[in-house]
């Protein structure tokens, strides 16, 4: 290569290195795209494309991920993040009227499945956001093969796949509404959990002309199957999703409880007919809109710390992590501080400001005690009541082991619905704690790393801030 060669390729790779570093998704897009017109026959053309696709996701710039989306296919046909963008546009758009449109974004998107383990990190990006980015893929690829079986009315594979797309998207309302029609309908009917589905859904488009055709639905359905107006008001009061305002129920129910599951002698509901396929003429198709919170937004958050593990041998380690990710908080950012053993230890409540954080780590004593389920419903509560930001998230350090709750799960779930939980497991020893921490996470949409040291710990801890557009240290 001669020495302008070598410049031109030098001053190619400085400009990508250059895009992909902006911390701001307006920024790098800016400089990602005056890449791609500086040299578009560049060799991270494809890399650099993944990234306008992904920041136009997290932004909501549904147009311009689509639009970087088509390119990247005409790249790479098989690229997994295009195809899930690709599937989702076509059956959003043209699938709801158009049946073909509709089958053949299913058909991307279970292919899609199919490649999905060959993505590769673009060049530059943090392994943490890519590993966001890869969760994002999917739920897309899941939720819309799912939706595309649901419409087969291959109801086994469509709760599979949905069930996927929902533990990821818990605020998407396309595929709760379309996990709630799957577990209502077909054979071996999963009555309540539907119900909580469909109610969720519910609450989570009122106010729109969408949520007034779900609601009026769900509630004829229900209360046709055997349900009574006031359980069916139990199940809205218990179905309240991420960042929507949980509707205070008249009375506490013990667990939402529709038509066949209820008990002869329960009050209220009772059970008319066995359930049966709706018949698809019933079900109202309605167009949904999103309101997208991306979760590189400003966060509430809170950091819950199993006190068990903070012995004379890992304690600095530990507290260093999470100190470090404090350090780097943004100017929007709120955490608040608590731990818990047998009782839950408040260090420090929401603040921006980093040394009272810090303070409040140090502080922080040792005591044995397993009451994490408790500490999650409290502190879970907390974010709910005052946090200031919409994207609100736990962050849980826990080996998973839990004493008896003093909630009863209704009260819980009710909880975990307000905000994400996202967990590290450290040093979890059997199955039961790896369920907890996984199901915590799950119900929200959060994630869940394991850890047998504090090194580990430390590199999940990084993944997780990074995923939220915290920076760590190098």
């Amino acid at each position: 290569m001669t020495a302008s060669g070598v410049s031109l390729a030098q001053n190619e790779l400085d400009l990508y290195t250059t895009a992909v570093r902006q911390s701001r998704i307006s920024d790098r897009s800016a400089w990602m795209a005056r890449f791609l017109k500086e040299h578009p026959q560049s060799d991270l053309r494809e890399d650099a494309l993944e990234v306008l696709v992904w920041d136009a996701m997290e932004s909501g710039q549904r147009d311009q991920s689509r639009q970087y989306a088509q390119e990247l296919r005409q790249i790479d046909p098989h690229n997994a993040l295009a195809m899930a963008v690709v599937a989702e546009t076509r059956a959003e758009t043209t699938g709801r009227a158009d049946k073909k449109a509709a089958a053949q974004a299913f058909e991307i998107a279970k292919a899609g499945i199919q490649v999905y383990p060959q993505m590769h990190r673009p060049e530059g990006m943090r392994e943490g956001e890519f590993i966001l980015l890869q969760r994002q893929v999917v739920a897309v690829l899941d939720g819309e093969a799912g939706l595309g079986y649901l419409a087969d009315k291959d109801y086994e594979a469509a709760r599979r796949y949905l069930h996927e797309a929902v533990a990821i998207r818990p605020q998407d309302p396309r595929y709760l509404y379309g996990l709630s029609l799957a577990l209502l309908d077909g054979k071996d009917a999963m009555q309540q959990e539907g119900y909580l589905y469909l109610a969720r859904t519910v609450n989570l488009t009122q106010g729109t002309p969408a949520g007034q055709q779900i609601a009026n639905y769900a509630q004829k359905r229900f209360e046709k199957q055997g349900g009574t107006t006031a359980s069916w008001n139990e199940y809205l009061a218990a179905a309240t999703t991420p960042g929507m305002p949980r509707r205070a129920p008249a009375t506490q129910p013990e667990a939402p409880i529709v038509a066949k599951n209820v008990p002869p002698t329960r009050p209220g509901v009772q059970p008319q007919s066995e359930p049966r396929e709706t018949n698809p003429e019933e079900i109202p198709q309605p167009t949904f809109k999103r309101e997208y919170v991306a979760r590189t937004s400003p966060v509430s958050m809170g950091i819950l710390i199993q006190t068990e593990h903070l012995t004379k041998e890992n304690r600095r380690q530990i507290l260093d992590a999470l100190t470090d990710m404090i350090r780097h908080l943004r100017n929007d950012d709120e955490v608040f501080i608590m731990a818990y053993g047998k009782s839950l230890q408040f260090e420090q409540d929401l603040t921006g400001n980093p040394k009272l954080l810090e303070e409040a780590m140090e502080q922080i004593k040792a005591e044995s005690g397993t009451a994490l389920l408790d500490a999650v419903g409290f502190a879970a509560g907390h974010l709910e009541r005052i946090a200031t930001n919409k994207n609100r998230l736990l962050l849980v350090i826990s080996d998973g082991r839990n004493t008896p709750s003093k909630d009863n799960p209704l009260t819980l779930s009710q909880k975990l619905n307000t905000v994400r939980v996202d967990c590290i497991g450290l040093d979890v020893d059997g199955d039961s704690g790896r369920r907890q921490l996984e199901s915590l996470a799950a119900y929200s949409g959060g994630q869940v790393s394991f850890a047998s040291d504090t090194r580990q710990l430390r590199t999940a801890a990084v993944q997780m801030a990074e995923a939220i557009g915290i920076e760590f240290p190098d």
